[in-house]
């Protein structure tokens, strides 16, 4: 395409086969060649004027990446079938009983107390700074109660008895996971949700407590304590999942099992916390961070485990109870992260396309509070969940431009499962198109060569055509694809695009777009909260 800039680099293979190279980033660079970044081992932020230390891939290209590969890989290969054995078990079961037996009885209990007007009122009043945070309330509680009872009643058991049968751990596990996966994944979004909020919680609530889900009963749900108020926002949300992420995915191929192994000892050192705070740590401007974190990891690896141990004298409570659901939630963030990030593709200036980049759910069962909407998690923060339909509407001309990766009626699970399957033909009949095949509602590339390639309307050879185009390799280079502009594309066309897309890696040495480090203090400003 016209336009396109293409980067010649050598050749490589992905992150997970070689130790890559270094990479370099500067804010609101244009892509160059890799030659002229290769001995860069940092970059400046302009605003900040500190520098931002990038080691490639993720910041694992040095605190985890260097491991030989065969150990990488096993590590991966030993916790899925670790998760296979422990956890699919309980989590693919009660995602089928609520779908097809308890959802229509339990969904309208649900709602009639979630829409208590005295349950609102009493959290409006005593809980949340915000009323309309009253939202979350109910199924805060249902948490609490939905974990806490059956965890008691196992440390009871193990207190009392000096053991737990495998009954009762299965049990446990039952619970801690919850119908539909409804315990374990409103866990997970309320740390997240704590995490991006300073303003959550009344100031007694706050300054006494704090976060409770992030920072207190996260840690028996494989949360880091400190996690998402450091290395989720000042890392994965200002890289913007992009190069030097701790949660890095673009030099991998998404559709490859193999890479994903290697994708799950990344996130591995993210979730116990090596990789994050040794990020931190190389950096100045991160000491309030790499404390906090610090703090987080003694927290998690020191205090937990000894108030444990010392309550029941046994290790393998130790294990079952709490290292197996970090082992779970660690293979379950890598699992929705290769689907928020799946794909890829630039534009005409060598830039990401974030509406193709991070991923869009709409009428899925098991939204939490907006969690499905990644794309707008990304790049409008700021947007409530409640607001997110009609904040959508107006993305609809950019997501008809490029093509964005929209998907409805499934789970952010089940697409990451499509993906990895490579299911394409479910794929493409659960994703969602914005333009009508109107020629005229759809501008021309810039190519004039592409010719009627450009629209909606094509016949079976011009079709065949842009779907042999649209497949060409464009790895190791910044040039846009075909996919951008192209009118209505029938089923053959989506999925030739949802493939390039996602077997797609970033070149080895890129120039990257660094977020200013103030948006992210920014924090403070109870006016920038959900």
């Amino acid at each position: 395409m016209a336009g396109s800039t293409e980067i010649k680099l050598s050749k490589g293979t992905a992150a997970g086969e070689t130790e890559g190279k270094t990479r370099s980033a500067k804010r609101d660079s244009k892509p160059t060649s890799s030659t002229n970044t290769k001995a860069k081992t940092k970059t400046t932020d302009e605003q900040a004027g500190k520098p931002i230390y990038r080691r490639g891939g993720d910041t694992g290209r040095e605190w985890g990446d260097n491991w030989p590969y065969p150990l990488r890989l096993g590590i991966g290969i030993i916790l899925t079938i670790n998760f296979v054995i422990f956890w699919a078990f309980p989590i693919w079961s009660q995602g089928q009983l609520w779908r097809k037996v308890l959802c229509p009885f339990l969904r309208p209990v649900y709602q009639y107390f979630d829409n208590n007007k005295h349950l609102r009122a009493f959290a409006a009043k005593y809980i949340y700074r915000n009323p309309r945070h009253a939202d979350f309330f109910f199924q805060a509680c249902l948490v609490n109660i939905g974990w806490g009872l059956p965890f008691l009643y196992i440390l009871y058991q193990q207190v009392k008895y000096g053991t737990l049968t495998w009954l009762q751990i299965y049990f446990y596990y039952f619970a801690w996971v919850g119908f539909g996966g409804r315990i374990m994944g409103s866990a997970y979004t309320f740390a997240h949700k704590e995490g991006h909020n300073n303003y959550l919680y009344k100031p007694w609530l706050a300054n006494t407590i704090g976060n409770w889900f992030e920072n207190w009963i996260g840690s028996f749900f494989g949360n880091l304590p400190y996690n998402f108020s450091t290395s989720h926002i000042y890392i994965h949300h200002r890289l913007n999942a992009g190069s030097g992420d701790t949660f890095y995915q673009w030099d991998l191929d998404r559709t490859s099992w193999k890479h994903f192994m290697i994708f799950l000892h990344r996130i591995i050192l993210h979730t116990i916390g090596i990789s994050s705070f040794m990020y931190f740590l190389q950096n100045p401007r991160y000491r309030k961070q790499a404390f906090q974190l610090a703090w987080g990891i003694v927290i998690y690896w020191v205090i937990v485990p000894t108030m444990l141990f010392k309550l029941t004298h046994s290790w393998s409570f130790f294990f079952f109870v709490y290292i197996q659901p970090q082992i779970c939630m660690t293979f379950f963030l890598a699992f929705m992260n290769y689907a928020f990030h799946a794909f890829i593709d630039y534009n005409e200036d060598g830039r990401h396309i974030t509406c193709v980049n991070s991923t869009l759910i709409v009428g899925g069962d098991d939204d939490y509070f907006g969690e499905d909407d990644h794309m707008a998690h990304h790049n409008a923060t700021h947007v409530y969940w409640r607001d997110l339909p009609a904040f959508q509407k107006t993305q609809y001309e950019k997501w008809r431009t490029h093509n964005a990766s929209v998907f409805r009626g499934l789970s952010i699970v089940e697409l990451a499962a499509l993906i990895l399957f490579k299911d394409w033909n479910s794929l493409a009949e659960h994703y969602v198109q914005f333009n009508d095949g109107d020629e005229h509602d759809v501008q021309e590339p810039n190519n004039a060569a592409w010719g009627s390639l450009a629209h909606g309307k094509r016949t079976d050879s011009e079709s065949k055509r842009l779907c042999e185009l649209g497949s060409e390799n464009l790895t190791e280079t910044f040039k846009s694809s075909v996919w951008n502009r192209t009118g209505r594309l029938n089923k053959e066309e989506i999925i030739a695009m949802l493939k390039s897309r996602a077997t797609r890696l970033e070149p080895r040495d890129i120039p990257y777009e660094v977020l200013p480090l103030e948006e992210f203090e920014g924090m403070g400003d109870p006016d920038k909260m959900n």
